[in-house]
């Protein structure tokens, strides 16, 4: 295994870790403030400190500046940015209305959701792919409908499913731009879309900044960690790393933020809803094992 991929591999665990604590972030300032003003201030402070990181490398390293094609960084940083707007925001919406290891879950299910919208995109989808869509339906009813008086799916997990659809295009997006351009400037320009995206709806928000005050510990953690940090680390892991095999590697996030929920918030799963956890890891896992023998890995890469 080439040392690049290994390298690849540690980041993108690293960005799991990072992106698992995160839901506790979220659900610990949404008690203070609304959605679009915390995605508007997470987004601002990852553009910033971006901004910052950049200069500071370039000042340190004193190398020139590589040409890079400016069309193409806003089409990427655009799009991505964009795709992160509408599943950071009906992400937050969600969580406000369960909790954060199964916000983890669900939102996992974007790792089986990259291969299905790669349907559209004329790609071929294995049997694994549908076998996991099985596993993924029966672990969302039982983290969400089993044992309920009525057949109905919270609107804080269907908030929480329709975002991980979003965040599937942005993985897809990045996969697509990520080799022809810089990483940190196309998570930079992704950030500014966002936070001009947040502003205008933020502007019908009331948050106090009183409250503001109290959630910025979470603020600056989503803003500079998860974000800044996160989505670079994973668009820098991206390069090396097979695109499904990346996605299974992010997934872990799922496991981390109940494991932070349970430490952190004091969140506990009843037996059904840890099945459904497990059901839907194991369709997360199963949608990155190909069937077929001798398979030819995609790119090149192993």
């Amino acid at each position: 295994m080439k040392m690049s991929k290994i390298r690849g591999i540690i980041i993108l665990f690293i960005v799991a870790t990072i992106w698992g604590f995160a839901f506790v972030a979220q659900s610990s300032s949404v008690d203070l403030i609304p959605t679009f003003t915390i995605n508007f201030l997470r987004s601002i402070f990852a553009f910033v400190a971006l901004v910052v990181f950049s200069l500071i490398k370039n000042k340190v390293h004193k190398k020139e500046e590589v040409k890079c094609d400016k069309k193409l960084l806003l089409k990427a940083g655009v799009l991505s940015g964009v795709f992160l707007f509408i599943a950071t925001n009906i992400q937050q919406f969600g969580i406000s209305f369960t909790t954060a290891g199964k916000a983890g879950f669900i939102t996992a299910l974007y790792i089986i959701f990259v291969p299905i919208i790669g349907l559209f995109l004329k790609k071929k989808v294995g049997l694994n792919i549908w076998i996991s869509v099985v596993l993924a339906i029966a672990g969302f009813y039982f983290l969400t409908i089993f044992g309920s008086n009525e057949v109905i799916i919270g609107k804080g997990e269907l908030a929480i499913l329709i975002c991980a659809v979003f965040f599937a295009l942005q993985i897809i997006v990045v996969d697509k731009y990520v080799k022809d351009v810089d990483g940190v400037k196309l998570s930079i320009v992704q950030f500014a879309v966002m936070s001009i995206l947040s502003f205008i709806p933020m502007l019908f928000e009331k948050a106090s900044i009183e409250n503001i005050i109290k959630a910025m510990p979470s603020l600056l953690y989503l803003g500079v960690i998860s974000s800044g940090v996160g989505y670079t680390l994973q668009i820098i892991g991206q390069k090396d790393v097979n695109p499904t095999v990346a996605s299974l590697i992010m997934s872990l996030e799922a496991v981390f933020s109940v494991v932070f929920g349970a430490i952190v918030l004091k969140e506990a799963l009843n037996m059904s809803e840890i099945l459904g956890c497990v059901l839907i890891f194991s369709g997360v896992v199963l949608s990155q094992i190909a069937f077929e023998k001798n398979k030819k890995v995609e790119n090149g890469k192993i």
